[in-house]
């Protein structure tokens, strides 16, 4: 018999909110190194992520849809709603 325990831990998850410079194509790659968001990559096999979230970028969003969704990560998309605004504006 499968405990409780064991069923709430696998229908729980986790939100991780990035920085956005988590999105810049090259940021931590080594000269030399062609791997494009590799930030994100190395977050998405770290957390074992199976639900990426990108909001209020379109080209993001597809980017991120052509590197992960051949892995069996599913790439939502959201809009940034019209009352937020970024910071110092």
């Amino acid at each position: 018999m499968i405990s409780r325990m064991y069923l709430s831990g696998r229908a729980s998850g986790l939100i991780i909110d990035t920085p956005a410079s988590f999105t810049t194509p090259n940021l931590g790659a080594l000269k030399g190194d062609r791997t494009r968001y590799g930030i994100v990559r190395h977050a998405i096999e770290a957390f074992k992520i199976n639900v990426l979230l990108v909001i209020g970028n379109e080209k993001l969003a597809i980017e991120m849809e052509k590197l992960f969704s051949p892995t069996g990560v599913q790439v939502l998309r959201g809009t940034k709603s019209s009352g937020v605004r970024r910071c110092g504006d």
